[in-house]
């Protein structure tokens, strides 16, 4: 009985996390609209914004990565591989990201994002630069996974955090065509675009 109500537990956490998940996908994608509720979903969800500064990191594996083609020569991986490197990355860039401020990632399905929230505007994006060179220090060493980031600017309300949505995308992209850094910020593009 006791192994049942474990099994029971377990599948109830599996699906509050799908709940948070596809909420957290709704606020980036900045389809929410009524703000009261996003306040109530973060309350039920145990998302806790405390400050007022905001950015988006949007992740890319590296599928070339050594961990990738070690895992590529076992059976039966059918994706598996994959889903434990973002695992990995998911877990390693939280913790450190909540050691000082907040950080929450989301699954979106084949990339996934972390939401940055800063105590202090100013120190954002060094913060964030510094979090995420320590993140794949770890992550390469520990794990060989390779990855790369694109960031979006600092914004002060929940409201901006589907324009840093676009935003990092936007520098993904142009890091994929144009750039080859590991780490890509938005404001580092929009200066060279209006250059």
């Amino acid at each position: 009985i006791l192994s049942e109500k474990d099994q029971l537990n377990e599948q109830l956490d599996k699906q509050i996390d799908a709940l948070r998940n596809n909420f957290m996908i709704r606020l980036v994608k900045g389809e929410i609209k009524n703000h009261i509720s996003i306040q109530d979903a973060c309350e039920k969800y145990n998302v806790y914004f405390d400050y007022d500064n905001f950015i988006i990191m949007l992740f890319f594996l590296d599928g070339a990565s050594e961990f990738f083609s070690r895992q590529m020569n076992k059976e039966n991986d059918n994706g598996k591989s994959f889903d434990i490197a973002k695992f990995i990355v998911q877990n390693v860039v939280e913790e450190l990201m909540n050691k000082s401020d907040r950080g929450y990632m989301v699954d979106m399905g084949d990339l996934f994002v972390c939401i940055g929230n800063f105590k202090e505007k100013d120190n954002a994006r060094s913060l964030t630069n510094t979090i995420l060179y320590k993140s794949k220090m770890i992550i390469n060493d520990a794990f060989g996974i390779k990855f790369s980031v694109a960031v979006s600017s600092t914004y002060t309300s929940l409201e901006g955090i589907p324009v840093a949505y676009q935003e990092a995308i936007e520098a993904f992209e142009y890091n994929m065509i144009i750039g080859n850094k590991e780490i890509i910020f938005y404001s580092d593009i929009s200066v060279s675009d209006d250059a």
